[in-house]
């Protein structure tokens, strides 16, 4: 099962990919790398599945290669790759770990540790667990199989990114059949109470964080994050200033609409920021709510059903492309709040619904009254 999961790792590379994925994995050493790549340059020009098949036999010939490493092989492959996963963002609230716990986070090995300690708990003894460090943040890779199959099983793979020191978690692969378990196999291992999910996804994971990051950072820290994150674990979404957009100018041409041109883009600035938006894929809004436009349709409005509609916008970067359309005057400004609030509100799914009554005290005693009478 090992050799199969390292082979589909290497033919998902790119040629340049395979040695530096090697190099870093340090199962192989330099020069055994170098034997291999002199041996596979002597020989013909072969395919990536020839190549995989090579490297897997000289990996085969080595002690120690077991599924907890071949992991860590794929936690690499995926760090080049990320966004060809789907990513979820999920926070951790309420902590309650001790010095332990939380020195347990900082490093790889002893939150593999934690991780397969709590695993235990819920799922058979053939389940692996890869942690590595890498630019800061620990990537891990939980392979959850199901008892009684040997081959091996990728739909039964979870991969998670933590950002120490931080409440944010962005998982990927998370299946309703197991997702209470996972969870709190997390929060203990995490030394947290809850995990919670945010409903905010997306193929680019530091788009996720930085979002996610913003909404839970107490005062200014998130100003903190924008001028000193440069190098750290949170150097990948640090922010872009926006280039200025060129103004045409003649001398015998004059625009007229320049003054409002500004306004608008003022307006725009104090919506989105002057940065680059983080880049989503999709926004989606679901509406439950009574029809109440008697005009068009009568017999409709108020009849107790709920109208049902949902909107979508994909792109691939639908923050940016909604603000260039209000930039480009596509769109009235200023935009509407569901659109604008998208950043403070560190989410992509949205469900306008009816708010649900709320019953004051006052009006709890003038009820029990009656009920008296």
């Amino acid at each position: 099962m090992e050799l199969t999961v390292l082979k589909n790792n290497i033919v998902k590379l790119k040629s340049e990919e395979v040695y530096k994925s090697l190099e870093k994995w340090s199962f192989l050493n330099k020069k055994e790398i170098k034997e291999l790549q002199d041996d596979i340059r002597s020989k013909s020009k072969m395919s990536k599945r020839t190549l995989a098949v090579e490297i897997a036999a000289v990996c085969n010939d080595k002690d120690g290669l077991t599924m907890d490493k071949v992991g860590e092989l794929e936690l690499i492959c995926l760090q080049m790759h990320s966004t060809k996963r789907q990513w979820s963002a999920y926070h951790l609230s309420e902590k309650q770990g001790s010095a332990s716990v939380t020195d347990s986070i900082k490093s790889p090995s002893k939150l593999r540790l934690q991780l397969i300690k709590q695993i235990k708990n819920y799922f058979h003894k053939g389940c692996s667990v890869s942690v590595v460090l890498h630019e800061g943040l620990l990537w891990g890779r939980l392979y959850l199989p199901l008892p009684k199959k040997k081959s091996y099983q990728p739909t039964r793979c979870l991969y998670f990114i933590y950002y120490p020191h931080s409440p944010i978690i962005i998982l990927s692969g998370m299946k309703v059949g197991f997702a209470e378990y996972i969870s709190q196999c997390f929060v203990v291992a995490f030394g947290y109470k809850e995990l919670t999910e945010l409903s905010l996804t997306g193929h680019h994971y530091p788009s996720l964080a930085e979002l996610a990051m913003d909404k839970f950072s107490e005062g200014g820290y998130t100003k903190y994050q924008q001028t000193h994150r440069l190098g750290g674990p949170l150097s990948d979404i640090t922010y872009r200033k926006r280039k200025a957009p060129a103004m045409f100018e003649h001398e015998n041409i004059i625009d007229t609409n320049r003054g409002e041109k500004r306004r608008r883009l003022e307006i725009l600035d104090e919506n989105f920021s002057e940065n680059v938006q983080p880049t989503l894929e999709k926004l989606e809004y679901r509406v439950e709510l009574p029809y109440r436009c008697k005009e068009v349709a009568p017999d409709l409005k108020n009849d107790g059903n709920l109208f049902h509609s949902r909107v979508r916008f994909r792109g691939a970067s639908v923050l940016e492309g909604l603000r260039n359309l209000a930039a480009a005057s596509y769109a009235t400004v200023p935009l509407p709040k569901h659109l604008t609030c998208v950043p403070s509100r560190a989410r992509n799914t949205f469900l306008l619904g009816k708010q649900p009554k709320t019953v004051t005290s006052s009006q709890n005693e003038t009820q029990n009254q009656s009920r008296q009478k």
